[in-house]
């Protein structure tokens, strides 16, 4: 029998944890945070952290990866499995986690010597992409790259004789991320019994040629006002792909990046592994181009003194870094200027915050996505290729994950679950 208990991560955005038990095999993918409330973690059994055979983890991003040391704390005592382009961003992750932490006057429930004491396991180091590898009689394991960042990538696991597949955050649609298709590196002789799908966009359908055309129109109108924008973005991930599609749509204008976007890809072992062939020299040579880099304060405010329009980028995503809220702060006063947002708002964040009362504001504040998940229209087509017996659809909330299902189950699909934290399903 197959058991699967939502630790986080279905019928939610964030703190991803799924445990998996079949036989004597108990295993784990991912262990995020939800970043609401200064930090929302895993609805972790610690009688059964001991007992854990093997964690996966799918990417670094928060809500994947940043509970890592709780496993430990609590008596995890193996490896994590994930590959190294992902363990080495891990560090810069739980960097600032603390600090955010530290200046919202909470405290982490981990110490630092349960970050120290984290062991990896390299993917690669065990097969190539889409190749089975045993980890014990009982359990083998194949991998794929996701799409979604550096170092993303989907799993599968059969564990005695059923595959259960794992999407992570998975999209098709990156222009810089190297991804690989699931049904065509798996060669699906093998019956799928449990698949956990990257469902964010709920009933989304739109392409993301389409919304990027959108972008494209908003920033371009607020150019030709004179104005200046702030993109606010993650460090890495949905970040490169825009500055990449921008700077080839506004060859003209000044754009004013934070050193930490483009730090990650430079790096020599992402470039040929992660990236899409010829990508990341055309994104290097825009660098040197187009771009002003900065990386402290002072760097800012002489990038800023010319008054000509530009497009900022800087870190993070929701606007919770200080950079952000220092750029937001010197734009914020002209109505030429523009804020877009371009990915998941959570709950009490500065960026939706400012969408709440956009409206009494000066500067134009919107939200334009950018797409790093799947939509229901991307569900579909996962579904159709693995064929799995069960579905579980996750990261997003119960409301948006219903009406997902709800279509499905219309059109004829079978076994298609929402569920919650702390719910389970046996098979």
């Amino acid at each position: 029998m197959l058991e699967v208990k939502i630790w986080g991560g279905a019928g939610e955005y964030g703190r991803s944890c799924y445990y998996i038990k079949s036989g004597e095999i108990r295993i784990l993918l991912d262990a995020g945070i939800n970043k609401e409330s200064g930090g929302v973690y895993p609805l972790l059994d610690t009688n059964e952290l001991s007992k854990l055979d093997y964690v996966f983890l799918s990417h670094a991003h928060e809500d994947h990866s940043l509970a890592l040391p709780l496993l430990y704390k609590y008596g995890y005592q193996g490896k994590v499995f994930t590959p190294k382009a992902t363990s080495k961003l891990l560090p810069k992750y739980f960097s600032s986690w603390a600090e955010y932490i530290k200046k919202q006057k909470n405290s982490l429930p981990y110490e630092q010597a349960n970050i120290e004491a984290i062991q990896f396991a390299y993917m690669e180091d065990y097969a190539f992409l889409g190749e089975w590898f045993q980890l014990n009689e009982n359990l083998r394991v194949r991998w794929g790259r996701s799409g979604h960042m550096l170092g993303s990538i989907w799993i599968m696991l059969e564990l005695n004789g059923e595959i259960v597949f794992y999407s992570g955050d998975y999209t098709s649609e990156s222009t810089l991320i190297k991804v690989d298709n699931p049904y065509v590196l798996s060669h699906m002789n093998e019956k799928v019994k449990l698949a956990i799908i990257d469902a964010a966009y709920g009933m989304e359908d739109m392409s993301q040629e389409e919304l990027f055309y959108q972008l494209k129109d908003r920033i371009e109108g607020a150019l030709e006002k004179g104005g200046t924008i702030l993109l606010p973005v993650p460090a890495v991930g949905r970040g490169q792909d825009l500055l990449f599609l921008l700077i080839e749509q506004f060859p003209r204008e000044t754009f004013i990046v934070e050193r930490e976007i483009c730090a990650s890809m430079m790096q020599s072992e992402n470039q040929v592994y992660w990236l899409h062939q010829g990508k990341i020299e055309s994104f290097r040579d825009e660098l040197s181009q187009w771009i002003t880099i900065v990386k402290d304060e002072q760097e800012r405010k002489e990038a800023l003194a010319d008054k000509r329009p530009k497009i900022i980028f800087t870190t993070d995503g929701m606007m919770q870094s200080s950079q952000a809220q220092w750029y937001y702060n010197q734009l914020k006063d002209n109505e030429k200027n523009a804020v877009f947002l371009t990915g998941n708002q959570a709950k009490g964040s500065f960026g939706r915050e400012l969408l709440k009362k956009r409206n009494n504001l000066p500067i134009n504040v919107e939200f334009i996505r950018y797409k790093v998940h799947q939509g229901i229209k991307e569900v579909r087509q996962m579904i159709d290729s693995l064929q799995p017996a069960h579905t579980i659809l996750c990261h997003a909330n119960h409301i948006e994950t219903n009406k997902v299902v709800a279509q499905l189950l219309a059109e004829g699909y079978k076994h298609i679950h929402s569920l919650l934290p702390n719910d389970q399903l046996k098979m």
